[in-house]
């Protein structure tokens, strides 16, 4: 789980800054979108203000750095929570 949020965030990162008419033709933001679509990121999908399902927008850049942000950390702790409590035992 953790890899796949640095994943999506490193490839996120890579669309930062492009306005729409970039992110209607670059390749990544419309496969991300067809993603979107198809529900292999819910969490990216509810947290978007502007979710646009016909284009990829900044805004939804924006909504899915942070959400994948915020995924990483919470399964980086909960896996060192876990190595944690199987290091006691």
């Amino acid at each position: 789980m953790h890899v796949n949020n640095v994943n999506l965030q490193s490839q996120l990162e890579g669309l930062d800054g492009l306005n729409r008419q970039q992110l209607r033709t670059n390749p990544l933001a419309r496969q991300l979108l067809n993603d979107l679509n198809s529900g292999r990121y819910p969490e990216w999908r509810n947290a978007a203000t502007h979710y646009n399902s016909g284009r990829m927008n900044p805004s939804m850049v924006d909504d899915g750095r942070t959400v994948a942000a915020s995924n990483s950390r919470n399964s980086l702790k909960s896996l060192t929570s876990n190595s944690v409590q199987g290091a006691l035992f």
